[in-house]
């Protein structure tokens, strides 16, 4: 995919560091990959991608590079840059009312909930420690939160939601990567309360631009055993991308860590906690 970036100075300079970010994540790619011995399970797992280990975890590398910079960019008065990078594909197929975008912890996720408030494009609905980055369109994953959102929903908002939160109880069980687990069912419970579809979310980053797909909508399912049915299909389909690039999920060492059971929320070691 080629996409074109604008060439105003900040635009060449933010695209002159990330290709120094490329370079950089090749001695930290190296550097990780002597450490993996202390994560056998998750050197088995690369070494069965695309590639192998090595152009793995540089891809891994540069994603954490990337984030970084973006990142600093936000918080120094460099945000249309970062933002002018976002492009959205499938935006014809949204369903017309309200709807639950269903969305993994992408390293991109700071990006598009500032884009999201900027553009007034949807809601988000996360830990509220995500208000730095989504502003007036966080909504609280609390109690009033939940009424807010499906208010929100009903009214015929868009609302992101988070679908890869691994839980210890409740959810629904699911095979992910290998490993047994469970998965909390709160985008398809949102959809299911405010009777609007969920909307499957692809992100990616492609040669300097974080791409945004959407999917066909799917129905949320009214019983709990439907959700479920939904849920899994959700996490099947996040768990073939991880597969083909697993750069593209930000908890890939998290869920690996030898210490953390499988059935222990991940959401203790990685990012939701501090985006």
């Amino acid at each position: 995919m080629s996409v074109r970036v604008r060439s105003s100075p900040s635009d060449v300079l933010l695209s002159v560091v990330l290709v120094g970010c490329q370079v950089l994540s090749i001695p930290l790619a190296m550097l990780r990959r002597a450490l993996l011995w202390r994560r056998q399970p998750l050197l088995v797992w690369l070494s069965a991608r695309p590639g192998g280990v090595g152009p793995s975890l540089r891809r891994i590398a540069f994603a954490q590079l990337a984030r970084f910079v973006f990142k600093i960019c936000l918080l120094t008065g460099m945000e249309g840059v970062v933002l002018r990078r976002v492009r959205c594909y499938g935006t014809d197929g949204l369903p017309s009312g309200g709807c639950v975008l269903a969305l993994d912890h992408s390293p991109w996720g700071r990006v598009l909930a500032r884009w999201a408030a900027a553009e007034q494009f949807a809601l988000v609905f996360a830990h509220r420690r995500w208000a730095r980055w989504a502003g007036p369109a966080h909504l609280a994953a609390a109690p009033s939160g939940i009424r807010r959102t499906t208010a929100e929903l009903v009214r015929g908002r868009r609302v992101a939601v988070i679908i890869d939160d691994f839980v210890a109880r409740g959810g629904c069980e699911v095979d992910f990567l290998d490993h047994r687990t469970r998965v909390a069912m709160r985008a398809t419970w949102l959809a299911a309360q405010a009777r609007v579809p969920v909307v499957p979310v692809t992100i990616c980053y492609r040669s300097g631009v974080i791409c945004v797909h959407f999917r066909p909508a799917l129905s949320p399912g009214q019983t709990r055993g439907a959700r479920a049915q939904t849920t899994r299909e959700l996490i099947d389909a996040l768990a073939g991308r991880i597969e083909r690039r697993p750069a593209e999920w930000q908890d890939l060492f998290a869920f690996f860590d030898a210490s953390v059971p499988r059935t222990t929320s991940v959401r203790r070691y990685a990012d939701l906690g501090a985006p």
